[in-house]
């Protein structure tokens, strides 16, 4: 049976989506605490009732430090895996000590449904203690594409001796081999674990929200909607009267609480998973390895 998913965030929005999430991905049983003593109070009666749950907790709850909180949940059991999930940029020297405290990962915020299937799919693989190296089952759960370079990883084996398995999934109609899929790695230790650390491209801040913007043909003005109180033109007062007509909304922009900056196209670092230390894409070493794709088997 599936571990219980307790999800802790000052944001009902956000704790309503990752519900919506999790139930896609078939997890039914789930906790959701809006502040740092209603989570704390829920993990302690799981705790006592023996069941280690997985927590999903926001860094920057209002009541609560991150760091404070991870460690009071590690002392009431250190069996459960705390996946910090953060919209504020860290350091690397934040991000080392909520590692070393005993976090499991970061997740960069806005969460998405990859993002909660690709660390459940690992959790259940590295929890799954029947799990062997011959059988690929479990991986498959991850993702249907799965890399040479992942796999030799994920395994602990060389590149060399994977070989052999990959080998015998093929044969087995498993899996097939596509072209070289290539990877970020770590620069400073060389690992594939890696994963994204989203900023306003202007300032560096993590701190941004997605906005529609809608720009009036007659005027030429261009505003977040939320500026066009009743349907009237902050600049010209003029009411909107059809969409395309005189009007027209602009998606998928960002604007940055923190320097005000209007984008569209996020900026994006690197944090290895591994080491902890932070890169830029320019310093990203990129390698390729031979591609696998499941073979569905309906």
């Amino acid at each position: 049976m599936a571990r219980p998913i307790l999800v802790i965030d000052d944001s009902e929005s956000i704790l309503i989506r990752i519900k919506e999430f999790l139930e896609k991905l078939g997890q039914n049983e789930n906790y959701l605490e809006n502040n740092a003593d209603a989570g704390l109070k829920k993990f302690q009666e799981l705790a006592v009732d023996g069941i280690h749950p997985i927590v999903f907790m926001d860094y920057d709850i209002k009541d609560s430090s991150g760091i404070s909180i991870l460690s009071r949940l590690l002392e009431l059991d250190t069996d459960g895996e705390i996946i910090i999930m953060t919209a504020l940029e860290k350091d690397s020297d934040v991000i080392s000590k909520l590692i070393n405290e005993g976090a499991y990962e970061i997740l960069s915020k806005p969460i998405r449904l990859d993002m909660l299937r690709n660390v459940l799919a690992i959790l259940e693989l590295e929890n799954d203690s029947t799990s062997n190296k011959e059988d690929i089952t479990e991986l498959l759960k991850t993702s249907n594409r799965l890399s040479e370079a992942w796999l030799s990883d994920k395994l602990d084996i060389s590149i060399e001796e994977l070989g052999k398995y990959t080998e015998k999934w093929i044969s087995d109609k498993k899996i097939k081999q596509i072209d070289d899929i290539k990877e970020v790695f770590c620069p400073h230790c060389n690992s594939i674990k890696t994963g994204h650390l989203f900023h306003c491209p202007q300032c560096k801040k993590s701190d941004f929200n997605q906005i529609d913007l809608i720009e009036h043909y007659p005027c030429g003005n261009i505003e977040e909607e939320t500026a066009f109180i009743n349907d009237k033109c902050p600049n010209c007062k003029k009411e909107l009267n059809a969409i395309g007509v005189d009007y027209r909304k602009i998606k998928n922009h960002y604007v940055c609480n923190t320097c005000e900056n209007k984008f569209t196209e996020i900026g994006c670092d690197f944090i290895c998973l591994k080491c902890n230390k932070q890169f830029t894409e320019e310093d990203a070493i990129w390698k390729s390895s031979r591609g696998f794709l499941k073979i569905d088997q309906n």
